[in-house]
Parts: structure tokens; C-alpha cells; sequence
């Protein structure tokens, strides 16, 4: 039997407006592209008004055969870091396990969305960028979409204690306000990740290469 009266109806997938939406990190998956290149498939998810829940895709190119692709797909990830309020420091990982586990703590950050229009699926949102809470200009409040025109979302992650991991756990409010600096997550690591944690900020500090090394 097929019960539906309490299902919702198919939701409208036309895409936002232009503008700027407060969003967090959903899930991060390795997928493998039709050329066979691994990629990091990360689903963002928008958290405010109107539009909570809706969710976005970006696909990063972090092992492409390309160097100035690999370079795009850093920066795009150093971006979404510094937008949850990561610091640099903190941007060093033993391995890809790590650094998904990391991206997992991106909450309370500001995506940019701008609109496409798509010969085969017509106009779609495309993200054009990640930026801190701090750095965003509240819009009018009259104003029905972009960020500015509800309260932000409690900060989800909190530094953690020693006993804590990645991911963390959600529901863990820190009294975030926006005019506040984001306390920055801390990974936690076993005593050998630790040391190749470690060993990997030195190879950064004595190399200016970007290369991430897995």
C-alpha cells in the first residue's frame, strides 16, 4: 500500500534570486568524474529564510590533471575555511579522510549565488563565492531574499575538547553573534596523525609550494 495523503508536493527548483544566503556544509564525498579524475563533490545548504533547506553542489577539482584547476579548486576551499572562521594555521592535513572531516565543520558562512543560464537546463544558481558573516553588509530589511533579512542561525560547531572529533556533533551552540569572531575549530588527531600533522605545517612553513601532499 502507498499511502500519500501526508506527502508533500514537489517543491519549485526555480533558482534564487542573486544575492548573498548564510549556508553550511551538508556532506563532502570523493566521487569519480566520466575521465575517471577524482573530485571532492560537497553539498552546501542554504539555511535561512524562505529558501532553508535548499541545497547546492560544487564540484571540486582538488586532483585534476591541470595545475591552474588544482589552484582554483584550493582556493575554493581555503575560502569556504576562512569564511567559517578557520584559521590557516589549521590548514595543513596528513591525509583526504582529515581534510573532509574539517570541511564537515564549515557552518555559519555567507555563499554568494549569482544565476546562469544553462543551454540544456535553463537558468540555474552558481555560487561565485564564500565570505565571513563579519564581512557582509546587512541588506535592507524589507528586502525577501539574501542574507540580512532574518536573524543568522546559531553557530553549530564549537571548539573542541579534548574528547571531541570531527565531524562534530550538531545542536553545540557557543552564543555566536555576528559582530563575534568564530572561535576556530581545532582538529584532534591519534598520537601518528599528530605527528603527521605536524610534520605537514613544517613541509608548508619550509616550502611556499601549495601542494597538498595525498
Amino acid at each position: 500500500m502507498l499511502d500519500l495523503r501526508n506527502h508533500e508536493p514537489q517543491q519549485d527548483f526555480a533558482p534564487m534570486p542573486a544575492g548573498n544566503y548564510c549556508a553550511e556544509v551538508k556532506s563532502v564525498e570523493i566521487k569519480t568524474s566520466q575521465n575517471n579524475t577524482e573530485y571532492l563533490a560537497v553539498c552546501v545548504e542554504i539555511t535561512e529564510n524562505n529558501f532553508q533547506g535548499r541545497l547546492l553542489f560544487e564540484n571540486i577539482n582538488l586532483w585534476h590533471e591541470k595545475e591552474q584547476v588544482r589552484n582554483i579548486a584550493k582556493s575554493t576551499i581555503v575560502s569556504m575555511m576562512l569564511s567559517s572562521g578557520i584559521g590557516r594555521e589549521q590548514m595543513s592535513f596528513p591525509d583526504r579522510q582529515a581534510l573532509i572531516d574539517c570541511l564537515y565543520v564549515c557552518k555559519n558562512f555567507i555563499v554568494r549565488l549569482g544565476i546562469k543560464d544553462d543551454p540544456e537546463h535553463g537558468k540555474q544558481n552558481k555560487v561565485k563565492g564564500y565570505m565571513h558573516l563579519n564581512d557582509v553588509v546587512p541588506q535592507s530589511q524589507s528586502q525577501q531574499t539574501g542574507y540580512g533579512t532574518t536573524q543568522p542561525p546559531v553557530n553549530n560547531f564549537a571548539s573542541p575538547n579534548p574528547d571531541s572529533t570531527f565531524p562534530h556533533k550538531p545542536n553545540q551552540p557557543n552564543n555566536f553573534h555576528p559582530q563575534q569572531p568564530l572561535q576556530q575549530a581545532q582538529p584532534t588527531f591519534t598520537m601518528d596523525q599528530n605527528n603527521q600533522y605536524q610534520q605537514g605545517q613544517q613541509f608548508n612553513n619550509n616550502n611556499k609550494s601549495d601542494t597538498i601532499p595525498f
